[in-house]
Order: structure tokens, then C-alpha cells, then sequence
């Protein structure tokens, strides 16, 4: 299988655009066929396990947010918007843990590939077993922000051993 050699937008239109602009048009469907495309990817990684995003070789968009650990990559210091890079990445090079901006709502990909990057830093054959530090808004968004990242995590083959959300009341 050749590479892509660009994300999930550019597998769309290398592959499935061209061939859907050779069908006759239904205007009976009312249906996305790029959102469906990406469902039929989500459901074949997350729910059915039968392939993974890096068997594509996917470009991971926000590999740029994200530091594997040099000391303790099993420990995942995560936050919900991008603007927390900057302590991240001190805390990642202070304290050898790993780092991962979500930008928002987390995307499977890039848990795949945080699980993937964390697995090859702690070596062949030894389990992912996170202890995930999360700094979310204290709100219902941040809430299911931080839910579907650890239950994505979970999908992609990490097992979580804990979670601790670091903006809440208790903590001020």
C-alpha cells in the first residue's frame, strides 16, 4: 500500500471524489458522501478494529501539539485548546512527560498516533497504560472534550489508569 502523503481531505480527493464526479447525480440523496467517507474510517478503526489510520501513513495534523515523553511518556498532560502549547511544552521539558494540545474536540487520528508514538517510547511489546493529566474548560463541553478523548484512547488500544482533570473547583 503506497503512502498518501497528506491527511484524510487529501485521501478524498485523490480517491473517492474522482470517481463520485463520474456517477450520475441523485438529488433523491441528501447525504455528505466526505462525511460519510469519514465515518465509514471511524467505524473501521475505533468500532470494528479492522485497520488503523497509520496504514494510510495519514499526515496527523497536530503532530505539532503533541511531545512524547523522554522520561515518563506514559504520563499524558493534555488540554483543550491549543493556546495551552506553550506551558505544555515546559512542562513536557521539565518533567520528561508526554504533551498533546487537542484543539478542540479530539480526533481519532491523533489519538491513534499519540498511542502509537507513546507505545514506541516505552518499547516492543510493553502495554500503553496511561495516567492522563487533562486541563479542560470547567464546563459541559470541556467535560465530553475530555470523556471522548479517553474513551478514543481506549479504542485505539490504550488502557487508562487514570484521569485527573486539572480545572475544578476543588483545586482553587
Amino acid at each position: 500500500q503506497p503512502s498518501i502523503y497528506g491527511n484524510l481531505r487529501t485521501f478524498w480527493y485523490s480517491w473517492i471524489k474522482p470517481v463520485l464526479s463520474r456517477l450520475p447525480d441523485d438529488d433523491t440523496a441528501k447525504t455528505d458522501p466526505y462525511d460519510t467517507m469519514l465515518s465509514c474510517f471511524t467505524d473501521l478503526v475505533l468500532e470494528h478494529h479492522v485497520m488503523h489510520y497509520r496504514d494510510f501513513d495519514f499526515a496527523d495534523e497536530n503532530w505539532e501539539e503533541r511531545r512524547i515523553g523522554t522520561s515518563r511518556p506514559q504520563v499524558l498532560v493534555f488540554a483543550e485548546k491549543r493556546g495551552w502549547m506553550r506551558l505544555l511544552r515546559k512542562v513536557h521539558e521539565q518533567f520528561g512527560v508526554s504533551v498533546l494540545a487537542l484543539g478542540g474536540a479530539p480526533s481519532a487520528l491523533t489519538s491513534e498516533y499519540t498511542v502509537w508514538h507513546i507505545g514506541e517510547a516505552l518499547g516492543p511489546g510493553v502495554e500503553v497504560r496511561l495516567q492522563l493529566l487533562g486541563v479542560v474548560d470547567y464546563d459541559a463541553a470541556g467535560d465530553i472534550i475530555a470523556r471522548s478523548f479517553v474513551e478514543q484512547l481506549r479504542q485505539v488500544g490504550a488502557q487508562v489508569d487514570s484521569v485527573e482533570l486539572l480545572i475544578e473547583p476543588r483545586h482553587f
